[in-house]
């Protein structure tokens, strides 16, 4: 009768690990195309502990806060999308005012996280967005920073 014995190596403190830097590489260029930090965590099954104890590394930190900086310029194009297919659906009168809400949830939440991350693009003056349901009535939007 043999017993199985498990062999415990012990971990050595603050050891770099192997693939480290080309795992931030590659986090960095996901969370620029808009990934969500959630999303590239599982993609390169790495923990979400082990990620926050590398981003306490300044130059990394600085290199994730500008992949989410550049995220906004990358995922802008979706509302754009967004609004210009709404616009289409309105002229064909095919537009109910529950799209018209959801696309103002989903304006507010781009403008939202696009203020916090590109605060110098997104303005500080008072904007306005307005969009027509299928009965004619007109939707605004306003906001101010």
């Amino acid at each position: 009768m043999t017993t199985k014995q498990s062999i415990s190596v012990p971990k050595r403190a603050n050891r770099p690990s192997q693939y480290k830097s080309s795992i931030m590489q590659k986090l960095f260029e996901l969370i620029a195309e808009g990934k969500t930090t959630r999303e590239v965590v599982k993609e390169l099954d790495v923990s979400w502990p082990t990620l926050r104890k590398w981003l306490e590394d300044k130059t990394y930190y600085q290199q994730y806060l500008k992949a989410r900086s550049d995220s906004v310029l990358f995922t802008v194009d979706d509302l754009d999308n967004i609004l210009k297919e709404a616009h289409k659906n309105a002229r064909d009168k095919k537009l109910t005012m529950t799209e018209v809400k959801l696309i103002e949830l989903i304006q507010k939440n781009y403008h939202h996280k696009n203020s916090k991350l590109q605060n110098h693009i997104w303005g500080s003056e008072r904007q306005t967005m307005s969009i027509s349901d299928t009965k004619g009535n007109e939707f605004k939007v306003e906001w101010e920073k």
